[in-house]
């Protein structure tokens, strides 16, 4: 076998292994109501219809996503946003705050 053949497998592994590490915990589904920024925190904010939860965190008001923590904010503020506009349900990936009322995202899905 030469390396190419190794090369696909060992670059999937080490992706699915990273997303598992920093999106451990998933919120339920529903539409954006209001999508906020914090230009001095450099931190978006993601407000639902209802309460955001998971497994682990029962009743957040907001999804958190931090410039200094995720360096893809824009890309999930343009999801964000997209999803909005369509009327389309999202979901976060992320974990509890230790604020409860928080739950801080690093990933963004559109059901």
């Amino acid at each position: 076998m030469n390396c190419k053949s190794y090369l696909l497998p060992m670059l999937l592994g080490c992706f699915l292994t990273a997303s598992q590490t920093y999106a451990t915990d998933r919120t339920n589904a529903q539409l954006i109501k209001r999508i906020q920024y914090n230009g001095a925190a450099q931190t978006l904010f993601f407000v639902g219809e209802s309460k955001w939860s998971s497994e682990n965190c029962a009743s957040a008001t907001y999804i958190q996503i931090r410039s200094t923590e995720v360096p893809g904010i824009k890309e999930i503020m343009s999801i964000g946003l997209a999803a909005q506009m369509a009327g389309k349900d999202v979901e976060f990936w992320g974990a509890c705050d230790s604020n409860p009322d928080y739950f801080n995202a690093n990933y963004i899905v559109i059901e």
